[in-house]
């Protein structure tokens, strides 16, 4: 590298030139001569970048020395010093004015901070007249108080009177119902005896639940003005009669929020009584009963052991559009609920769905996933024509019985004999839907849904109605052990 090149480069890049000179010359000059050149060429070489670096530095000095001489005699002009003198006076006129809104600044706090004391000690002297007027007032209040008191006791002496008058005529006008045996079927669908088996089975439900419905929290002992037969009556005659809260108060002598508040509690209690009463046979007890009811089977359904059907439960026309349209039913061109139930072919229910809204018979079946408990058995349920058991993209099918529907309005000869002993068999489901409506509650309609928010829970009232309902047709079945199918019959007939 050659000392022209160096002086034409700016004077950072020619600082590092130098640098990187230096130390290639401490490294050997490796970096600029081979080593096929002898060594008395390579010591010439380095001699001569030796001397060119001296040159490189010495004229850098004297570069630097020259600009400083430059700056003096510009400094020294008198242009350059009136310019000074200007900038001087312009900043002392500044640093006056700063100091000046300064002082004003202080000022002005100091004359706040005065008008701050004086407002202080005037609301302290507020404070203390308020002091006073506070405690005067304190003292008319107690005065009040007390007579309040007084008056207080007075009329909680006559309100207890009175409560313990209207409890009286409760438990008297309640007593005189559970005193005449005749009165319990027509009024609570059981005997004397069956309801106080029933009393003594939920008592302990009800007694660990509250007036609102809900579990108690602490385990204590409850307490209640109300007796748990008189509750258990009240609550049945309500489900088999449906009366409105009005007439339920007029009857009993008590307010409608108080019958209200015994029917959340019992029914809540009792649900929870009988929530493992139905439950999902086993394979065994189908195979079990399959052999059972041989003789109720006709030949073109011998697998079939339990029958499913739907019910709808009328309600009240819902107050929001979009319940409007959900709970509006088609087929019985009114709004209401949907529920599901399967019976043995004795009529005995062995399970029912909750109740549902805007669903037909078979969304409602494939929403519970009831196909999938008969995939791969050998048994099989049988329904009406709104159920489809096996569709054509189902790869695996079960045994599911279901009318013929008529093609051109016609059917065959046996087809239709297919439908008839269908019929026979699947009747049985009708029956027992029909024993559950006997309960007043669900033939007529049902006034406390609200959207599905009403303060009595429909899921409640169907637990606890099924179970009974159930257990009026165990001890009065719908089809006895010695029942035989018509098509037995008839072939029995010709031998």
């Amino acid at each position: 590298m050659s000392f022209p090149v160096l002086l034409s480069r700016s004077r950072t890049r020619w600082r590092n030139c130098v640098v990187q000179f230096e130390d290639a010359l401490k490294k050997k000059h490796k970096k600029f001569v081979s080593e096929d050149f002898p060594r008395k060429v390579v010591g010439h070489n380095v001699m001569a970048s030796q001397s060119s670096v001296m040159k490189t530095r010495n004229f850098l000095a004297s570069e630097r020395e020259r600009k400083r001489n430059n700056k003096r005699k510009s400094m020294s002009s008198p242009e350059v010093r009136e310019k000074q003198r200007i900038a001087q006076q312009n900043y002392r006129k500044r640093l006056k004015i700063q100091q000046t809104q300064q002082i004003n600044q202080l000022q002005f706090l100091h004359q706040q901070n005065k008008e701050l004391k004086n407002y202080i000690a005037y609301k302290k002297v507020q404070i203390e007249s308020l002091k006073e007027q506070i405690s005067e007032l304190e003292e008319a209040l107690e005065q009040v108080r007390k007579k309040d008191m007084d008056l207080i006791a007075a009329s909680s002496e006559e309100n207890n009177s009175e409560e313990q008058k209207t409890l009286a005529d409760f438990n008297k006008r309640v007593q005189q119902f559970l005193d005449e045996a005749t009165n319990y079927p027509k009024m609570v669908r059981f005997c004397k005896e069956e309801f106080e088996e029933l009393v003594k089975e939920v008592g302990p439900a009800i007694s660990e639940t509250t007036f609102r419905g809900t579990f108690r929290k602490q385990r204590t002992i409850p307490t209640s003005k109300y007796s748990t037969a008189s509750m258990v009556f009240i609550t049945l005659f309500w489900l088999a009669h449906y009366p409105t809260l009005a007439m339920m108060s007029a009857m009993f002598g008590i307010h409608e929020r108080s019958i209200t508040q015994i029917l959340k509690r019992t029914l809540t209690g009792m649900a929870w009584s009988f929530k493992d009463e139905l439950k999902w046979p086993t394979d065994e007890e189908f195979e079990r009963r399959k052999h059972e009811f041989f003789f109720f089977q006709n030949w073109d359904f011998k697998d079939a052991v339990c029958v499913v059907d739907g019910t709808e439960i009328r309600i009240s026309r819902p107050s929001k559009e979009p319940f409007q349209k959900l709970s509006y039913s088609g087929k019985k061109k009114q709004h209401s609920l949907n529920i599901l139930l399967l019976t043995w072919l004795n009529g005995e229910i062995f399970y029912f769905s909750n109740a549902r809204v805007s669903s037909n018979d078979q969304s409602h079946f494939n929403e519970e996933k009831l196909r999938d408990r008969f995939i791969g058995k050998m048994f099989g349920v049988m329904g009406d024509g709104g159920f489809t058991f096996n569709r054509k993209t189902d790869t695996v099918q079960i045994i599911g019985y279901k009318p013929h529907r008529r093609r051109h309005g016609h059917l065959t000869e046996e087809e239709a004999k297919y439908n008839k002993y269908l019929s026979q068999m699947r009747v049985v489901v009708e029956n027992t839907i029909s024993r559950i409506k006997q309960w007043r509650i669900i033939k007529g309609v049902f006034r406390h849904w609200r959207n599905g928010k009403g303060q009595l829970n429909v899921n409640d009232i169907l637990q606890v109605i099924v179970v009974l309902t159930n257990r009026k047709i165990k001890q009065q079945p719908i089809r006895n052990s010695d029942w035989i199918a018509p098509q037995w019959n008839e072939e029995l007939a010709k031998i």
